[in-house]
C-alpha cells in the first residue's frame, strides 16, 4: 500500500512501477545488476524499504533510477549482459499477465493489445470458474444468448480469442464512459451502463451500441498502430514465457506452445474481422463501423 501510495505521489503508474522495480530485483539476484550498479541499493524481495528508494530515485531520476526510468525495453538494453530476456513487456509496457499457469482473457489480451500490456484489457483472470458463473459474466459483457455455447467452449472453459474480444468491447465501453474497469465495476452489466447513460445525457443508448462503439474504439487503436508499421511481430508473448515452467497453485506448469499462440492470434483476428494473417482490419469491417 505504501509503495502504490509513494507512486500516485510521484506521478507514477503503480503497475508499471512494480514491473519495472522487480525487474531490477532479478537482475541483482542473478548478479546481472551489481551493488554498485544500484548505488548501494541490496534489491531482495520482500524488501519494502529497498523499493520505496528504488521508486524514489526512478522518479528523480537518480543513479540506477535514470536507467529505470526509461522503461523495460530501453533500460534492458542500457543493462545488457543478457537483461533483455527477464524484460517482461507487451510493445513497451512492461504489465503482462502469466499465460502459463491459465489463458485467461486478461492474460490473452495483454499481448494484443494495441497500448501494449497494459490492465486497460479484457475480462476474465487468472482465477478457475465454473460454467454458471463464466455465462453470468459473458452476459455482463453482452455475449449474446445465441452465441453462449460457441463463447464457452474450450480447455479454459471458453474459447480464448472469441471471448476475448467480446471482454475488450466491453472494457472499451467502460473507458469511454469514465469509469474504472476493476471488478466492483464489473458487476453490473451492459445494460445497467446503457440505461444510466440514456438517463443523464438523454441520448438513447443500447448495449449493441455501446458495445460497437467499443469495437469502433479498439478497431482504431489498431489502425494506428497498423499506420505506424506494427503486424503480428508485435503480438508477441515475452520469449521468457515460452521457454521456461513455472509453478502455481501448488502445481507446475510449462512453456507456452507458440504455435498454438500464433494458432489463436490468427483466430482473434479473424474474430474481430481482421486479415488473419497480420491483424489489418479489412476495409469490409472499417465499412461497418463507419472508419472506412
Amino acid at each position: 500500500v505504501r509503495s502504490a501510495e509513494l507512486c500516485s505521489r510521484y506521478g507514477m503508474d503503480f503497475i508499471e512501477a512494480a514491473n519495472i522495480a522487480a525487474f531490477a530485483t532479478e537482475l541483482y539476484n542473478k548478479e546481472i545488476l551489481s551493488l554498485q550498479d544500484t548505488d548501494g541499493l541490496e534489491l531482495r524481495w520482500g524488501d519494502g524499504e529497498a523499493v520505496h528508494e528504488l521508486l524514489r530515485k526512478i522518479a528523480h531520476r537518480e543513479g540506477i533510477g535514470d536507467v529505470l526510468a526509461d522503461g523495460p525495453v530501453e533500460a534492458a538494453r542500457r543493462i545488457g549482459k543478457g537483461a533483455e530476456y527477464y524484460s517482461l513487456h507487451g510493445k513497451g509496457l512492461g504489465a503482462p499477465s502469466d499465460p502459463r499457469a491459465r489463458l485467461s482473457t486478461e492474460a490473452f489480451s495483454s499481448f494484443i493489445n494495441p497500448r501494449g500490456s497494459h490492465i486497460s484489457h479484457g475480462g476474465i483472470t487468472l482465477i478457475p470458474r465454473n460454467r454458471g458463473q463464466l455465462e453470468r459474466y459473458a452476459r455482463k459483457v453482452g455475449v449474446p444468448e445465441g452465441e453462449m455455447d460457441a463463447v464457452l467452449e474450450g480447455p479454459e472453459g471458453f474459447d480464448v480469442p472469441r471471448f476475448t474480444r467480446y471482454c475488450e468491447d466491453y472494457v472499451a465501453s467502460m473507458e469511454f464512459l469514465g469509469l474504472c474497469v476493476f471488478p466492483i465495476f464489473q458487476r453490473y452489466g451492459i445494460q445497467i451502463w446503457a440505461d444510466l447513460y440514456s438517463t443523464l445525457t438523454g441520448i438513447e443508448a443500447s448495449p449493441e451500441l455501446l458495445l460497437r462503439a467499443g469495437e469502433r474504439v479498439w478497431t482504431l487503436k489498431r489502425m494506428l498502430n497498423v499506420k505506424l508499421g506494427a503486424g503480428k511481430k508485435d503480438d508477441a508473448v515475452p520469449e521468457r514465457f515460452l521457454k521456461e515452467s513455472v509453478k502455481f497453485g501448488g502445481k507446475e506448469h510449462g512453456p507456452v506452445d507458440k504455435d498454438y499462440m500464433d494458432e489463436l492470434i490468427s483466430r482473434y483476428y479473424g474474430e474481430r474481422g481482421w486479415d488473419t494473417r497480420e491483424g489489418i482490419p479489412t476495409q469490409d469491417k472499417l465499412s461497418q463501423l463507419g472508419l472506412a
